[in-house]
């Protein structure tokens, strides 16, 4: 016997229109009329990449060029982060002194092994009745 397959006609699936964008007809990138909303718009843009350049870039030089978890080379061999030494979830901030320059891979790693231990952080805040401020240790270094 083969595999059955369901076929569904797609007039029938429901979508909710809460979580579809909504796109103003008028905006059309290659309409004329339109020219300065999307110079506006493509020069906010580029503004903060620049805004955020910068501060990797002092990032690096803070950090003498090294990964802050792994303290491998930081180079253009792999994508960087900024990352909340803190996490916003336990309280952290976006101030300059909360934040360190890692690798894309270090970074993921660390935010896995918080969300592992936040279900545990939550279950003693409820049982002490006390403020999620804390971050586990191994991953300040």
């Amino acid at each position: 016997m083969g595999k059955q397959l369901l076929l569904v006609d797609v007039q029938e699936i429901l979508v909710n229109n809460e979580n579809t964008l909504k796109f103003d007809n008028d905006i059309n990138p290659y309409n004329p009329d339109k020219y300065e909303y999307f110079k506006t718009r493509n020069r906010s843009s580029i503004i903060k990449n620049i805004e955020y350049n910068k501060q990797k870039l002092e990032l690096l030089k803070k950090q003498d060029g090294l990964c802050a978890i792994c303290t491998g080379m930081i180079d253009n061999s792999e994508r960087v982060e900024i990352d909340h030494i803190v996490a916003k979830a336990y309280g952290g901030t976006d101030k300059k002194n909360n934040l360190r320059l890692i690798h894309l891979t270090c970074h993921q790693q660390k935010t896995a092994t918080e969300r592992r231990q936040r279900p545990i952080l939550r279950s003693r805040k409820k049982k002490n009745n006390e403020k999620l401020n804390c971050v586990p240790q191994s991953l300040c270094k």
